[in-house]
């Protein structure tokens, strides 16, 4: 985790991200994130070198999506394009607000450096709607040593209608099939992915 340094100065909506991994033979991929509470700083003064290592967010943040000190705007996989939010709509970033960048990096064999970058466009106008994320994963996972057949099933109630603008499978371990349903509130099921 890399925390960029000084705090928003005032609130702000996010139209667009780009990311560029500095070297993508090490790069799995990147997500970012803003602390409204200095948990990720904290983490990163703890010694004196650039960021900080954990397994999953450590005590940064609850990707269960009910934190409110601190949640994701984004993320990047080898493959993605720029993303920007569709018309009318943002991410908000408040002030006083940090951005936090989450890079997952692989072995490869070779000693490198990676220098990624990281692009933010703003809105120049009011947007009417604003996007938020969710997480609907586990990071319990047993794989038995020669099981080919090992699956997941992961799911989430939502309280409310919502739109869905998009969403984005992914694994850290070796896999080989992803699938997304929708369960709607008459019980019909469309196939989202897979």
């Amino acid at each position: 985790y890399f925390v960029l340094p000084g705090k928003l100065a005032n609130d702000l909506t996010l139209r667009a991200i780009d990311f560029l991994p500095g070297d993508p033979g090490v790069v799995h991929h990147a997500n970012f994130f803003i602390d409204f509470v200095g948990k990720a700083a904290a983490e990163d003064a703890k010694d004196a070198q650039p960021g900080f290592s954990v397994f999953g967010t450590g005590s940064f943040m609850d990707y269960s999506g009910s934190s409110t000190e601190a949640y994701g705007i984004g993320g990047w996989a080898p493959g993605a394009e720029p993303y920007q939010t569709p018309q009318d709509t943002g991410i908000w970033l408040g002030k006083g607000g940090q951005i936090v960048i989450e890079v997952h990096y692989k072995l490869n064999g070779k000693a490198t450096q990676d220098r990624s970058q990281l692009g933010l466009y703003l809105a120049k106008e009011p947007v009417k709607h604003y996007l938020d994320g969710l997480l609907v994963g586990t990071q319990d996972i047993e794989i038995e040593p020669g099981d080919r057949t090992y699956g997941r099933h992961v799911s989430m109630t939502v309280p409310q209608d919502f739109h869905l603008v998009d969403l984005m499978p992914h694994m850290h371990y070796i896999g080989t099939r992803a699938r997304v349903h929708l369960t709607h509130p008459d019980g019909r099921v469309e196939s989202l992915i897979g």
